[in-house]
C-alpha cells in the first residue's frame, strides 16, 4: 500500500493525500474524512524519508562509521554513542569499513543517500581518510572520535595515543625494564601513532613487533617472541593483544609481573577479567564517545560546545605491572 493506493481508495488526488499527511494546504473536511478512513482500513504508514525530503525536515538520523564493531574499543564507543543519541530522539545507522578505502567510500555515500543529518567516525584508524572526511563535511556535519582534524563543519574529540604510549614506555624504563617490546596487530594510522610514541623512548626498530590480527595469531606470535627474545616487558597496542600475551606467558611458566610486565591499551572491561588483572592505558574511549554524541546533539539544538576536545590519558596500574 502506497500513497497512490490511498488516493484511489479515498477518491482524491495524490497531491491531496500529501497535503493531508503533511498538514500543508487546504483539504476539505469530507476529503480528509475519506483519506483518514482509507489509511485506517489499509494500514498505510507514510515513509518518513519521503516526508522529510518533501518538507525539508530533519530525520534525526546519524550515520556511525567504524573500523570493526567486533573490536572491544569500537563496540564500547558505539554503545555509548547510541545510548546518548537515542535519549535525544536520534536514530543511528552503523557502517563498518575495515581497511578498504572502497568500502569506506561506499559506506559514506550510502549513508549520505539515506539523508543522514550527520556522520560520526570512530577511531584514529580513519586519520588516513582525511581528504574523504573533509569532502563529506561539505555535505553534512562530521563528528570525529579519536581523530584530530582541522576543517569546516568538523568537530573532534580525541586522545593523544602517541603521547600516552610514550609516557607508558617511559614508566617502564624508569621501573628498570631494559628489554621491552611493542606489540601491534594491523599497521593502521592508530598503530603508527602509538609505535612512534614507543620509539621516542626505545628507538630500536626491532622492538616493534607485528603479532597478526586474530586472537589465535596473537597467542602464537607471543609464545614465539617470549621464547626467542626473552623480553622483560610487553607494551601492547590494545587490550586483546595484551590478554593474549598474558595467556602465552602463563603457558610458558613466566611470572607476571616478576619475569614479564604486560601493559594493554584502551582499558576495556577485559582488563579486569584477566588473571593477573591487566595494567592498561586508559585512552578515555567511553568519555570521548559520550562527549562526541553530546556535541552532536548540542549542534542540532543550537547550543554552544567546544569544536575540539582533547582528553587526558592515564596509566591504570593493576597486577600485570
Amino acid at each position: 500500500m502506497n500513497i497512490l493506493d490511498v488516493a484511489a481508495k479515498a477518491g482524491v488526488s495524490k497531491a491531496t493525500v500529501s497535503k493531508y499527511l503533511n498538514g500543508t494546504g487546504y483539504v476539505s473536511d469530507a476529503a480528509a474524512a475519506r483519506i483518514r478512513a482509507a489509511i485506517d482500513e489499509s494500514g498505510y504508514r507514510p515513509n518518513p524519508l519521503a516526508r522529510a525530503l518533501s518538507c525539508g525536515e530533519s530525520l534525526k538520523l546519524v550515520g556511525l562509521i567504524c573500523y570493526d564493531i567486533a573490536d572491544l574499543y569500537y563496540a564500547q564507543c558505539a554503545a555509548a554513542i547510541e545510548s546518548r543519541l537515542r535519549a535525544a530522539g536520534f536514530e543511528m545507522i552503523l557502517a563498518c569499513t575495515g581497511r578498504s578505502t572502497d568500502t569506506f567510500d561506499a559506506a559514506v555515500e550510502s549513508l549520505l543517500r539515506k539523508n543522514v543529518d550527520a556522520l560520526l567516525f570512530i577511531g584514529a584508524v580513519f586519520a588516513g581518510q582525511a581528504e574523504r572526511i573533509l569532502a563529506a563535511a561539505g555535505r553534512v556535519p562530521c563528528f570525529l572520535l579519536n581523530i584530530d582534524l582541522d576543517g569546516e563543519n568538523i568537530f573532534c574529540c580525541y586522545c593523544d595515543d602517541g603521547a600516552a604510549v610514550r609516557s607508558a614506555a617511559q614508566t617502564l624504563k624508569e621501573s628498570g625494564r631494559q628489554n621491552p617490546l611493542y606489540l601491534y596487530g594491523a599497521k593502521t594510522c592508530s598503530a603508527k601513532q602509538k609505535m612512534h610514541g614507543f620509539s621516542q623512548v626505545f628507538p630500536e626498530k626491532e622492538r616493534l613487533v607485528c603479532c597478526g590480527t586474530s586472537f589465535e595469531q596473537h597467542i602464537s606470535h607471543c609464545e614465539e617472541i617470549l621464547q626467542k627474545r626473552r623480553p622483560d616487558a610487553l607494551l601492547c597496542a590494545d587490550d586483546m593483544l595484551a590478554a593474549a600475551a598474558l595467556k602465552a606467558a602463563q603457558k610458558l611458566g613466566l611470572r607476571v609481573p616478576v619475569d614479564l610486565a604486560v601493559v594493554g591499551h584502551n582499558d576495556c572491561f577485559l582488563t579486569r577479567t584477566c588473571t593477573p588483572t591487566l595494567t592498561s592505558i586508559d585512552s578515555r574511549g567511553e568519555f570521548l564517545a559520550q562527549t562526541a554524541a553530546e556535541n552532536l546533539v548540542r549542534f542540532f539544538e543550537g547550543k554552544p560546545f567546544e569544536k575540539k576536545v582533547c582528553a587526558d590519558w592515564k596509566l591504570v596500574r593493576r597486577e600485570s605491572f
